[in-house]
């Protein structure tokens, strides 16, 4: 896997920039979309509001050691990810439209893309403190 100029993160926050990457379907596992639909401050200010029944996922530029999971050389929101969600994992890979440049995939290969359809929660709304991957942040379906 060659490391690409622009690493994206699979699970960014719904905000200004970001760009829609799949919807949450009623099975639990996410659905990934073709690329193409950028996140702007009204459709961010609608997806924040409480009568928001649609759970999607987004990507943005992965920030590295800016983001709270960064540790080290690597995203440790992947790790823990894997080892909550690996007893689930889909037993072919999701493609989706940021693959190439994911910084999970280029970290963990299929074995990532395989968990990451099972991530619904948000990652990215704990507070800065909070660097560990929560249970009620991922749903898991058996």
């Amino acid at each position: 896997m060659e490391k690409r100029e622009t690493t994206y993160c699979p699970c960014a926050r719904c905000e200004p920039g970001a760009h829609l990457l799949g919807v949450v379907q009623p099975s639990g596992r996410v659905a990934f979309l073709p690329p193409g639909f950028g996140v702007d401050e009204e459709f961010s200010r609608l997806q924040g509001s409480p009568s928001s029944a649609v759970r999607f996922r987004y990507s943005s530029p992965c920030v590295q050691s800016a983001c709270l999971h960064w540790q080290g050389q690597r995203c440790a929101a992947l790790d823990q990810v894997r080892a909550h969600l690996a007893p689930y994992a889909l037993t072919s890979s999701a493609s989706c439209s940021i693959r190439p440049q994911c910084v999970w995939y280029q970290q963990g290969g299929d074995a990532a893309c395989a968990v990451c359809p099972l991530v619904t929660g948000d990652l990215m709304a704990r507070d800065d403190s909070a660097a560990a991957v929560a249970e009620e942040d991922l749903v898991a379906v058996g």
